[in-house]
């Protein structure tokens, strides 16, 4: 697959043809000047070493010239490299959670919505750091491994959805536990876990599995910090159809379910680490607190790999134009013999 990185400079190819037919005209308009004056006979007399072959090869291959320097300005791009990246930072952990509940809209926007919007602003943010992603309902997942492909990150947070996982619940513990066992084993460096979170309901909460998971990570020098998304008022958490309209709200015992911020729970995993917690209701707020705490961690020397989808070729058109370019000089030196 090939694309071009600056493309609006193919639209100078537009001159092209315009530039043919005028040089077409020139030459008829020229002839026809000589001839005013003189005889085709006398002319080859007067210049003997003028040929109209080689003109018109000229002409070409400054059509040609000209062409492949409108597409090297255009700079194409084609085929995939890999480039070790080497940065200074930690390693960071998102972990997002995906249940129903994160479909309340007590912040405006759904909750889900709102947290891949500051997770999205969150990774540019976080550039030069290792990001990994972790998804979490009733069960965990690992979306994306430890990179420095913030493309990919940003890729994988736009496809979540609370479909990805069929089990229900906020298993935080679960969550916390694959994010410790997706880091290096390496404990004296220091590494961070971001919860994104409602906190779930204290019914689908084993604390005591939380805490002992929490106190896991502050083990293996990892802190974690927690981001609440939602309000402690709560809301319903409403169903919708592929056209985004309210059909109903999620029930249990035939009771429509309010969903609650349990800002405690979040609190505790925190301070269990010696993290923060960090109230989801104000984006610029939390880009500037988890920046802050980062800064204060323990950077290490990182060494990944990315994929680079393109890489430059413009080089190899440029080759071309200096190749019809010393045949020109050619042609033009002969011309002069």
């Amino acid at each position: 697959m090939i694309k071009f990185e600056n493309i609006e400079f193919l639209n100078l190819l537009y001159i092209v043809p315009v530039l043919i037919v005028i040089i077409i005209l020139f030459g008829r308009w020229k002839r026809k000047k000589i001839l005013e004056f003189t005889d085709i006979h006398l002319f080859k007399k007067l210049v003997p070493n003028y040929s109209k072959t080689r003109v018109k090869i000229k002409n070409t291959i400054d059509i040609i010239i000209l062409i492949f320097l409108i597409i090297a300005i255009a700079n194409p791009q084609i085929g995939t490299k890999i480039e070790e990246v080497k940065t200074e930072g930690i390693d960071i952990i998102i972990a997002f959670d995906v249940s129903n509940s994160m479909l309340a809209e007590d912040v405006g926007e759904s909750r889900i919505k709102t947290s891949k919007l500051s997770i999205s602003r969150l990774i540019d943010t976080l550039k030069n750091n290792r990001i990994g992603l972790v998804i979490f309902a009733g069960n965990a997942q690992l979306q994306l491994p430890l990179t420095v492909d913030y493309s990919a990150a940003q890729l994988a947070t736009s496809s979540i959805t609370t479909d990805i996982i069929s089990t229900q619940g906020t298993d935080i513990s679960q969550a916390i536990n694959l994010c410790i066992e997706s880091f290096n084993s390496n404990i004296e460096k220091d590494k961070a876990i971001i919860i994104f979170s409602d906190g779930g309901d204290d019914n689908e909460n084993d604390y005591q599995q939380i805490i002992s998971s929490s106190s896991n990570a502050a083990e293996n020098n990892i802190k974690i910090y927690t981001v609440g998304i939602g309000t402690k008022k709560g809301a319903l958490i409403p169903i919708k159809n592929k056209k985004g309209l309210v059909q109903g709200y999620i029930q249990d015992n035939n009771n429509p379910v309010v969903s609650k911020l349990n800002e405690n729970l979040l609190i505790e995993i925190a301070k269990n680490t010696d993290g923060k917690y960090i109230k989801g209701d104000n984006s610029q707020i939390i880009f500037s607190e988890i920046l802050y705490q980062v800064e204060k961690l323990k950077k290490q020397k990182i060494s990944s790999f990315k994929i680079t989808e393109y890489e430059d070729r413009f080089q190899w058109i440029l080759s071309v134009c200096l190749i019809f370019l010393f045949l020109q000089l050619i042609i033009l030196k002969r011309n002069k013999s």
